[in-house]
């Protein structure tokens, strides 16, 4: 599927629908779920969303997965601007459902009306970095170091032994996904990235509900253009294209570590 072309759908029709089986390791379509939502809560459009948990998934597909599922289920709670569905078949039904009322409510202001309060909560006054998931990463160096000589405080979420635990785990790192001021995510070539995609979108939405300051960084992976990485890569940065085409300044795409790190300082202070 031409990524562009796909942006371009999610960007104009009214319902979206996500159904993540266990069929594929779905990583592509687990890097659209959150820039779809946020695109529907800027938009007014309909999300419904069905990710399967399998347990004889590889541990990078389970952690992804699981990962996603905790961070949406969170924010649902709070801010119902989206569904969840735990079938396939519950999805297949509200989607009808959905394109039934879209259909009868065309010409109607219900139609395209979303009340959501954004309270902004207090914040921790911290600069969380996620992403590539290496402590030899260059670029994660280079910004570190950059952080440091400015005294910025700053959590990594590197861990070696990342499976060891790794419900605890995703729990810490969720609470600083989403308390603490500033995120900036490093998707680098060091590895695939499924899942650093997979979070992407969902940290940009988290920001845009709670006040965060959100950046991007986003190398292609030496592997070939059609590569699945490169692929996710590419739809990811066209949903973020669109969105700052649409909504100008929503999210910030880094060029360089230099560009991330003044980002960080300006919001941080």
């Amino acid at each position: 599927v031409d990524p562009a072309k796909e942006a371009s759908h999610l960007a104009k029709d009214a319902i979206i629908v996500l159904p993540v089986s266990k069929e594929t390791d779905g990583f592509g379509s687990l890097a659209e779920i959150g820039w779809a939502i946020l695109g529907a809560m800027l938009r007014g459009q309909h999300v419904g969303v069905f990710v399967e948990l399998d347990g004889e998934m590889s541990d990078a597909g389970k952690r992804t997965r699981l990962l996603s599922l905790k961070f949406l289920s969170a924010l649902q709670n709070k801010y119902p601007i989206f569904r969840i569905f735990s079938k396939m078949q519950n999805l297949a039904n509200w989607t009808v459902f959905k394109a039934e009322e879209t259909k009868l409510f065309a010409q109607s202001e219900l139609s395209n009306t979303t009340n959501i309060q954004l309270t902004h909560p207090p914040l921790e006054n911290r600069i969380t970095i996620v992403g590539t998931s290496s402590q030899e990463v260059s670029k994660k160096t280079e910004l570190i170091k950059l952080l440091n000589a400015k005294n910025m405080p700053i959590y990594d979420s590197y861990i070696k032994n990342w499976d060891d635990n790794m419900e605890q785990n995703i729990d810490n790192e969720l609470k600083h996904k989403r308390h603490d001021k500033v995120i900036l995510s490093i998707i680098t070539g060091d590895t695939e990235g499924f899942g650093s995609l997979a979070e992407s979108g969902l940290l940009a939405l988290n920001a845009m509900i709670t006040g965060q300051a959100y950046g991007l960084y986003i190398e292609d992976h030496p592997s070939p253009p059609n590569s699945a990485t490169n692929r996710t890569r590419t739809l990811v940065k066209a949903h973020i294209a669109k969105l700052n085409q649409q909504f100008p300044n929503t999210v910030f795409l880094a060029n360089s570590m230099e560009e991330l790190a003044a980002f960080a300082v300006a919001n941080i202070q």
